[in-house]
C-alpha cells in the first residue's frame, strides 16, 4: 500500500521541484542531469552583451532580445571544460528566480558561483547594485524560447576552417550538448574540444566533399550531412534538442537538407518535423592563397588553403 502511494506522489510531482517548503511547477523547464548547488553565489560583471565574438564560448551575439541581458560567466564544473557553453540555469535568491544563459568562462568562480549580466543581476536581488551575494541556489534546466529566441539548433562553423582543420559550435540548444562526432566516411569519430572551447575535427584524414556531422545530448542526436565546409556560417539543422514536453529516450533525428547563413539564427517558433536525410551543396572558397604554409584544398584544385595540422 505504501508504495502504491509513493508512484501516486511521484505522478502527482512529476514536473515539480521538490523544495522544503513548497512544489514549483516547472512546466517549460524541463530539468537535466547536471547538478545544480544550494549555497552559491552571484555577482555581476557587465551591464550588456558585447557583441562580437567575444567570450570564452565564441557566440557572436545573443539569440533574444532577452539574452542580452540574462546571461552569466561560470567557472569549475559548472563550466566543465566549455561543455557549459549555450546552457541554461535558473537561479533563486531570497524569493526571486531568474533563468540566464551561460556564454563565458569566469576563471575565478567555484562551483555554483554565476557572475552575471546587469539586467538578470537586478532581477535576481530585486535592484541592489553590483555587489556579491551568497546563499543562491541554482538548478539547471532545458532552455526556455526566451533565450533560445525559439529557432533551431544551429551549427556555427569557425572562419578558417577547411578539411585538415575544422571547428564548429552548437548555438541556440535547448538541452546541454554533450558531444559532437564527424563521419567522413570511416565512422563517426568524436571531436574534442580545442582554441575556443569549439569541436575541433578529429585528428588524421581531410574532410571530403560530403560527410556528416552528429550533435548529441542526453536523450537525443541530430545528424546532418553536409557538401562543403560553410566557413564563417551557420548551418541550420532544422531541429532542437529538446521542447517544452522534453524529449523522449534515445530519440534519433535525421534531418532534411541543410541551410547555410551567414547570418545568425534568426527567431523562429516552427518546429520542422524529421524527414529523411538529404544533401545540400555549399559552394567553398578556395581559401587565402597569401598566407603562409599552403596546402593543395582536396575539395577546389583551384586554391589552396592554410593548414594549421599537417597535411594527416
Amino acid at each position: 500500500m505504501k508504495f502504491f502511494l509513493f508512484l501516486e506522489l511521484i505522478n502527482f510531482c512529476h514536473g515539480y521541484i521538490l523544495y522544503p517548503f513548497f512544489f514549483e511547477r516547472t512546466v517549460g523547464e524541463c530539468p537535466v542531469s547536471k547538478p545544480g548547488s544550494h549555497g552559491g553565489e552571484a555577482t555581476m560583471f557587465q551591464e550588456q552583451w558585447v557583441h562580437g565574438k567575444t567570450g570564452a564560448c565564441g557566440f557572436n551575439k545573443p539569440n533574444s532580445k532577452l539574452a542580452e541581458g540574462f546571461f552569466a560567466a561560470v567557472g569549475a564544473g559548472d563550466w566543465d571544460s566549455g561543455f557549459g557553453c549555450g546552457n541554461c540555469a535558473k537561479l533563486r535568491y531570497k524569493g526571486r528566480s531568474v533563468v540566464v544563459n551561460i556564454v563565458d568562462r569566469c576563471w575565478g568562480c567555484s562551483n555554483g558561483w554565476f557572475d552575471m549580466g546587469g539586467p538578470a543581476w537586478r532581477e535576481l536581488t530585486g535592484g541592489e547594485p553590483p555587489g556579491h551575494i551568497y546563499g543562491v541556489e541554482s538548478s539547471w534546466i532545458e532552455c526556455p524560447e526566451s533565450l533560445t529566441g525559439g529557432s533551431n539548433l544551429n551549427i556555427y562553423v569557425k572562419p578558417g576552417s577547411h578539411p585538415w582543420d575544422a571547428r564548429f559550435q552548437p548555438v541556440g540548444n535547448i538541452a546541454p550538448v554533450t558531444s559532437m562526432s564527424i563521419d567522413i566516411g570511416s565512422g563517426w569519430r568524436e571531436m574534442k574540444k580545442c582554441e575556443n572551447f569549439m569541436f575541433c575535427k578529429a585528428a588524421g584524414g581531410t574532410i571530403p566533399a560530403v560527410y556528416k556531422l552528429r550533435v548529441s545530448s542526453l536523450n537525443v542526436n541530430i545528424e546532418i550531412q553536409l557538401s562543403g565546409i560553410p566557413e564563417g556560417q551557420y548551418i541550420d539543422t532544422r531541429q532542437n534538442n529538446g521542447g517544452p514536453d522534453c524529449n523522449p529516450p534515445n530519440q534519433i533525428i535525421i534531418n532534411p537538407s541543410t541551410h547555410v547563413s551567414t547570418q545568425s539564427p534568426a527567431v523562429s517558433t516552427q518546429q520542422p518535423t524529421p524527414h529523411t536525410t538529404t544533401t545540400q551543396t555549399v559552394v567553398v572558397g578556395p581559401g587565402n592563397c597569401s598566407e603562409d604554409g599552403l596546402f593543395p584544398d582536396p575539395g577546389s584544385c583551384k586554391g589552396f588553403i592554410k593548414c594549421a595540422q599537417g597535411n594527416s
